[in-house]
C-alpha cells in the first residue's frame, strides 16, 4: 500500500511539472505599440472612434494602427519579433494566438524582424498576397490599388494570392 501511495504521489509531482512546462511553452503572446512619431491613430478592435496612438499601448487581436504624413510606428511582439509601419500606412492584427500571429496590412510600407520559432506561424496578409513568414527580415509594400511589392532581405517567405498560387522568396529576392 505505502508502495502504491508513493507511486499516485510520483505520478501527481510529475503531471504537475509537465503541464506548468507545456504552459510556460504554449503563452499567448503580446503585442505593444512600443513608439510612435507624428500623427499616429489607434482604433480597437476595429470599431469606434480613432484615437491618437500613445507609445507602450498593449495591442489585441482587431485593434488598428494608421500612421499619417511622416509618420512611423513600431510593434513589438514578447518573442523579440518587431514590426515598423512607415508613413501613410494602415495596419491591424488580426491573431495573438500561441502558435499564430496574424496581421493584416492594408496600405503603406512595413519592415518586419520575426524571430524564428519552431511551431508557431506569422502571417501578415494584404489585400492580394498573405506572406507567411520563416524568422526572417523583410519590407511589405501595398498600393492604393492594393497591389502588394515584397523585398526579403534575410531567411525565407511563402507567399500566396487568393488563387491559393505560392511562391518561396530567399532572401535578396523580390
Amino acid at each position: 500500500m505505502r508502495v502504491l501511495s508513493r507511486l499516485v504521489v510520483a505520478v501527481a509531482v510529475a503531471a504537475t511539472f509537465a503541464s506548468n512546462s507545456f504552459a510556460a511553452k504554449v503563452q499567448t503572446p503580446t503585442a505593444l505599440l512600443a513608439t510612435v512619431s507624428g500623427p499616429v491613430q489607434f482604433q480597437a478592435k476595429g470599431a469606434g472612434p480613432w484615437a491618437p496612438g500613445a507609445a507602450n499601448r498593449p495591442l489585441e487581436a482587431g485593434d488598428v494602427i494608421k500612421t499619417g504624413a511622416d509618420a512611423s510606428a513600431v510593434i513589438s511582439f514578447s518573442d523579440g519579433s518587431k514590426v515598423q509601419i512607415s508613413a501613410n500606412s494602415t495596419f491591424s492584427v488580426e491573431g495573438l494566438e500561441p502558435k499564430r500571429i496574424g496581421l493584416k496590412f492594408d496600405l503603406g510600407s512595413l519592415e518586419a524582424w520575426v524571430a524564428k520559432l519552431r511551431g508557431r506561424k506569422f502571417t501578415v496578409r494584404t489585400p492580394t498576397t498573405v506572406a507567411a513568414v520563416r524568422g526572417t527580415q523583410f519590407q511589405l509594400q501595398v498600393d492604393a490599388l492594393g497591389q502588394t511589392t515584397c523585398n526579403l532581405f534575410d531567411g525565407g517567405l511563402r507567399l500566396s494570392n487568393p488563387m491559393n498560387q505560392t511562391v518561396d522568396v530567399t532572401a535578396g529576392q523580390q
